[in-house]
């Protein structure tokens, strides 16, 4: 069995610090303190939570997810380019199947004076939700297999009412396919390969560590491994 994730799970502070048009409406005291108030919640939820995504022996020894230094200088303003003739686009999958997006409009910003472009994605199946739409910006940069999942990270960010928007790097999250592997998640296009390193978000999960056991008469182990988990 095959688990769909829902990448929407966002504190309405994050979106807010997310989809904000002026650097300057928060203080970068306050904006710290609350992005690790977020991500408390967000350990929490996965430790407690049954709908936590970690697998169940990893939930036991869960001692929180790992970050990147909160950088502040990693939340750029973005011009927000809209696409009136969605673009339909077929997006893979980690587990090989295909799903199926539009383009909704590309997001151009400047990192250190270099020129930049990532695309926003609508999965088709809800394109009918009414209420403020929510983009999807799926993303690796030159961290990603190194310092942070090797399937890329994600970004979400709610459509601008003006042209400007808000990207905010120390946002971006790992999808559930980064904890378990029975996650069918959305693998970043091509276009939204970034050709710099994002040293800012979410880094790559690291297992809690198996405590050794002793083996009894009873306990022994198997002859053959087994390399197959049911998905």
């Amino acid at each position: 069995m095959v688990a769909v994730a829902i990448f929407l799970a966002i504190t309405p502070m994050s979106m807010a610090l997310f989809g904000c048009t002026q650097q300057n409406e928060i203080t970068k005291e306050k904006y710290i303190e609350q992005l690790i108030r977020d991500r408390s919640d967000k350990d929490l939820e996965f430790r407690a939570s049954l709908a936590s995504p970690l697998l169940p022996e990893d939930r036991k020894k869960f001692n929180g997810l790992n970050y990147f230094p909160v950088e502040f200088g990693m939340r750029v303003e973005a011009r927000f380019e809209m696409i009136h003739n969605l673009e339909s686009i077929i997006i893979q999958t980690s587990t090989g199947e295909e799903r199926d997006y539009v383009k909704t409009g590309q997001l151009h910003f400047r990192i250190d004076n270099k020129s930049y472009t990532l695309s926003a994605f609508r999965e088709k199946a809800s394109l009918r939700n009414e209420g403020r739409l929510t983009l999807f910006i799926p993303f690796t940069d030159q961290t990603t297999g190194q310092e942070s999942y090797e399937g890329g990270r994600y970004l979400n960010l709610q459509l601008p009412d003006s042209g400007m928007a808000i990207i905010d790097f120390n946002l971006a999250y790992n999808p559930y396919c980064a904890y378990n592997h029975t996650y069918s998640c959305p693998l970043p296009p091509r276009e939204n390969q970034l050709p710099i390193k994002i040293t800012a978000g979410e880094k790559k999960f690291t297992k809690p560590p198996t405590l050794p056991r002793k083996l009894s008469r009873q306990s022994r182990p198997p002859q053959t491994p087994n390399f197959c988990l049911l998905q």
